[in-house]
Parts: structure tokens; C-alpha cells; sequence
């Protein structure tokens, strides 16, 4: 909960977090939901920041939304990361070709992830797109009351939570290949037999990926896509629009999507 007195420093830390981000299945699995919340829990660093959460102070200030028990905000965006897969129906709208053009890049099931991290109106599930975190983070900001503030935090941390879960999904190959794996995705596989196995020394490779320092993009990135009406400075974190096919279609060492990379670059 936040404290009398604290909703001032809150307020200021939630603003650098989300501020930093903005500027700087049985249809189609995605990774086991597990795996989301420990990847988005575990790695606290948000997207396009150069200080993590726990540096912020705000990871774990506790939040209740509504009449829902209290979390902290780190454990709010792990439960969108989880989430963001229920319904099954969502995860047709997890995919992304950086070869093809973004209005077709979902495949013939579902829209592009970078448009869907958009939309504003997701259907089933409710929408949890970046223009929700950015309104909700608004209102936490302005709302009258702490309870109302407390609600909209925990909105804005699970929402952005649902928000990292198209980038995760950008480093599955069959997410950036049309590849909606109804039946097995070896790749997904080898990462949930990784994180559930009994093995210690298994156990143990994942979790040396979630302890590996954060590679962070040059803010460079986050520049608008120049889209009508779809301009967020996100999209690029998935396809910065380089990658044509080759690995010499970019520089070595430029700043690419991650759907790029994991797509054959």
C-alpha cells in the first residue's frame, strides 16, 4: 500500500519507469505462462531504461487493484506477462514477419504483435495495450483519492506487463515465422523443460538466463514508426524495419528487432 506522505515519491518513480519505456494457447502456444512471469518478474529492468525497478524504488511498493488482494508492482507486470495469453484467443495476435509488411505481419489468423501492443479495443480479455498504460499511468498521477491512485498503478504495471509479452514472444522463431504450432514448438519446449526440471544442473541454465546482464538497446530505437495513427516508439524493439533476409541486409552491431534477430539474423 502506499503510505501517506509516499504518494509524492511513487508518483515520481512511476512516472521514470513508464516515462523511459515511452520515449527511449490451444490455438497458437506461446512459452509456458510460467515461464512469462518468471522472465517479466525476474528481469526488472524496463524496456529502453537504463535503471532498473528495484533502483527506482517502486518494485515493491504494494498496490491493491480494486477489491483484488494487494501485490507489489513487480508482481502486477508478471501477471499481465501471464496473462496476456487468456484467452487463447490472444495469442493469434502474437506473431510478427519482419519480412512482410507490418499490416500483414501477423499471418492470416491475427494482427502483427506490433499493432496489437496498440490496439485499443483487444476484445476478449480486455485491452491492455500501451495506450492503456499510458492513460492509466495518467490518472494514477491525477485521481483524487489514494485508493483510486493504488488501482491505476497496478493497471499501469499490468499492462505494461502485457506490453513486454509481445517482445518476449519475439524471441520465439516460430512467433516470427507464421509458425502458429498447434501441436509443439521445440524451442518453447526447451526453455519450460529448463525452467520445471528436476535436474539442478538444468534448472540451473535457466536460471543463468534470467541472471545475464540486460544487453540494452541505444535509445536511438525508440523513435516514432511514422505510421499514421500507429507511431509508437515501441514497435522497434520487435522490428526496426532493417532486416531484409540476409544477415548483411544491417550493420553488425546495429540495433535491430528482436523479431529480426530471431527470424534468421
Amino acid at each position: 500500500m502506499i503510505q501517506p506522505g509516499q504518494t509524492r515519491f511513487a508518483t515520481a518513480r512511476a512516472a521514470g519507469v513508464l516515462g523511459l519505456f515511452g520515449t527511449g494457447g490451444a490455438l497458437a502456444l506461446s512459452y509456458a505462462p510460467a515461464t512469462h512471469t518468471r522472465d517479466r518478474r525476474d528481469r526488472r529492468r524496463p524496456l529502453g531504461s537504463g535503471r532498473d525497478l528495484e533502483e527506482l524504488s517502486i518494485a515493491s511498493t504494494a498496490v491493491r487493484r480494486s477489491s483484488s488482494t494487494e501485490r507489489t508492482v513487480q508482481t502486477w507486470i508478471a501477471i499481465g506477462a501471464t496473462r496476456e495469453d487468456f484467452p487463447a484467443t490472444r495469442s493469434l495476435n502474437h506473431f510478427h514477419s519482419p519480412l512482410k509488411p507490418w499490416a500483414s505481419a501477423g499471418g492470416p489468423l491475427g494482427q502483427s504483435s506490433v499493432y496489437w501492443q496498440q490496439n485499443p479495443d483487444q476484445g476478449l480479455g480486455g485491452t491492455w495495450s500501451w495506450p492503456v498504460a499510458r492513460q492509466r499511468l495518467f490518472e494514477f498521477l491525477t485521481l483524487p483519492t489514494p485508493t483510486a491512485r493504488e488501482g491505476a498503478l497496478a493497471d499501469t504495471a499490468r499492462a505494461l506487463g502485457q506490453v513486454m509479452h509481445m517482445v518476449q514472444d519475439a524471441a520465439s522463431p516460430a512467433h516470427t515465422r507464421e509458425d502458429p504450432h498447434l501441436i509443439h514448438d521445440g524451442c518453447e519446449a526447451r526453455i519450460e523443460e529448463l525452467r520445471a526440471s528436476r535436474d539442478a544442473t538444468l534448472r540451473s541454465r535457466f536460471q543463468a538466463f534470467l541472471a545475464a546482464s540486460s544487453t540494452l538497446p541505444s535509445t536511438s530505437i525508440f523513435t516514432p514508426t511514422g505510421i499514421r495513427g500507429r507511431r509508437f516508439r515501441s514497435a522497434r524493439l520487435v522490428d526496426s524495419d532493417r532486416y531484409a533476409g540476409t544477415v548483411p541486409s544491417y550493420s553488425v552491431g546495429a540495433d535491430v528487432g528482436l523479431a529480426e534477430y530471431t527470424s534468421g539474423g
